[in-house]
């Protein structure tokens, strides 16, 4: 039964009560006969009942109107993205955006914006680029606004309390340490105009695939050694304390004990801690053996699962230093104690001008808003350490 219909139906209830009810006010004693009560009381069920299924009924219609309205904003929206990106892929290929494409797609500065949806792509690629995205406490934001990770600093130590001794108040602090977005660019990049002329070429996906790995790369080498300590995106190896290796060019089994033992617990656990280095340091580790002459290094027996020293993942960064006198190559403890922010929304331009179209190339250039900080204070519980080689 149709909602209409059980709405009539209800009225005409409605009016069956009424009208006894009515008649019994009119006689002198204004009371009902057992013959009127008996029917009031089916006629009162019988509104109870149907007021349940004209609830259900309502919100079936709700749902129904709602899914009806969603999938015509869904259509509308792939409709937009269509012609965004088609308009978008035209000017890649063409040069030009024709009076019919000019609402779908955005100019800034005389270069052309990439579409909101292949932006999207880049901040999902991301998240899986490198090994240190998956590492480290990866934020995506929607806004650019300043946010604070708490923290607390100072003295810890649980106390028995004896009556009549002093309260040590103000021995800790409670601390927030400022995440930021700060503004990056990678250099324009020339792509050639011959690789996206055939009509099979997937534009969107090689400019997704270009930019995400360069953004990554860049991201991976700011958070890792190239970052500033107050401006900018904070690197992690020289902010941590270290181990002394023995030698300046070779790590042994007693020198990865020795870094072990500088993070304590819980930063230093299974399943909590990290060991951070890149691919030639790796290498050299495959070879280092332990007291009774075993590998300490266990390769993964199976594909997408990480590598492993003394129970603890194995991340590879190839921003990390290589090992030399010196030099940290590599980092131990809580890796997600380092925050790396991202703003949600990169910006990429597309530049057609006569200094690329003269070797037949376009220029693409992408902007990112990022910001990286170690969540720790020095002291005895550090979540990070890294090992440095002997200074030669």
């Amino acid at each position: 039964m149709k909602l209409k219909e059980l709405y009539e139906k209800r009225a005409s209830l409605q009016e069956q009560m009424r009208a006894i009810t009515d008649a019994a006010e009119k006689r002198a004693e204004k009371s009902l006969t057992n013959d009127e009560e008996a029917q009031l009381k089916g006629l009162v069920e019988e509104r109870s009942k149907l007021d349940t299924q004209i609830k259900a009924a309502e919100i079936l219609e709700a749902e129904d109107k709602r899914q009806a309205e969603a999938a015509v904003a869904e259509k509308r929206g792939n409709a937009e993205s269509s012609a965004e990106k088609r308009a978008f892929c035209d000017y890649m290929r063409n040069g030009h955006i024709t009076e019919e494409q000019r609402t779908a797609i955005t100019t800034e500065n005389g270069a052309v914006m990439i579409p909101k949806e292949i932006s999207q792509r880049i901040i999902l690629g991301l998240q899986g680029a490198f090994e240190l995205m998956n590492g480290v406490d990866l934020r995506i934001t929607s806004h650019a606004k300043t946010f604070v990770e708490p923290i607390l600093s100072g003295d810890m130590t649980l106390k028995r309390i004896t009556v009549g001794a002093a309260n040590d108040e103000g021995a800790a602090t409670f601390e927030g340490i400022e995440i930021k977005a700060y503004d990056y660019r990678l250099p324009v990049i020339p792509v050639s105009i011959t690789l996206m002329e055939g009509s099979d070429a997937d534009i969107e996906g090689a400019i997704v695939a270009l930019l995400t790995e360069h953004i990554a790369r860049g991201l991976t080498n700011l958070a890792t050694t190239g970052g500033t300590a107050t401006d900018g995106v904070q690197a992690i190896v020289p902010k941590v304390s270290v181990a002394t290796a023995a030698s300046a060019t070779a790590i042994t089994y007693a020198d990865l004990v020795d870094l072990l033992a500088k993070v304590k617990s819980p930063h230093n656990g299974k399943g909590v801690a990290s060991f951070m280095m890149n691919s030639t340091t790796r290498a050299a580790l495959m070879k280092v053996l332990d007291e009774q002459g075993r590998p300490i290094f266990i390769e993964s027996p199976r594909e997408g699962e990480p590598d492993r020293i003394f129970g603890r993942t194995v991340v590879i960064n190839d921003e990390m230093p290589d090992i030399a006198a010196g030099k940290v190559p590599i980092i131990f403890g809580d890796l997600k104690k380092y925050v790396l922010r991202i703003v949600q929304g990169v910006r990429v331009r597309v530049y057609q001008e006569e200094k690329f179209y003269k070797d037949n190339c376009i220029g693409v250039q992408a902007f990112v808003s990022a910001d990286g900080q170690l969540i720790a204070k020095t002291g005895k519980y550090e979540p990070l350490a890294g090992l440095k080689m002997k200074a030669s």
